[in-house]
């Protein structure tokens, strides 16, 4: 009777743990990195964007002529009335931003132990 009691309490604990995991993802709300490169996904000639000291939207593209379809991707991902298009400049990009991440990601890494 007490090997079921703990076998019960055990399951019951590690199903809570899961539980409790899956609510942790569900609840985390996406970073930056993750917005841009869902904008990244829909436009790969988006290599990112800023807010200049004159409030106007500059949008980083490795093709200029995307500024509309940046500005799409950009309002679908961050939301519409979030982000002002008014006088949004286009910006020649050398890399796109999915080629930045994944070099800021590499480059950030932890060194492996057998390093």
């Amino acid at each position: 009777m007490k090997l079921h009691r703990r076998i019960l309490f055990i399951t019951l604990s590690i199903g809570s743990l899961l539980a409790a995991a899956r609510v942790g993802a569900a609840d985390r709300r996406p970073s930056t990195d993750d917005l841009m490169v869902a904008v990244a996904n829909q436009v790969p000639a988006f290599g990112g964007m800023f807010i200049g000291r004159d409030g106007l939207l500059r949008m980083y593209l490795l093709d200029p002529r995307q500024s509309a379809a940046a500005q799409t991707a950009i309002a679908a991902v961050f939301g519409r009335g979030r982000v002002s298009f008014s006088g949004a400049q286009a910006v020649q990009a050398r890399y796109g931003f999915t080629q930045l991440k994944a070099w800021h990601d590499r480059a950030s890494a932890r060194p492996s132990a057998e390093a």
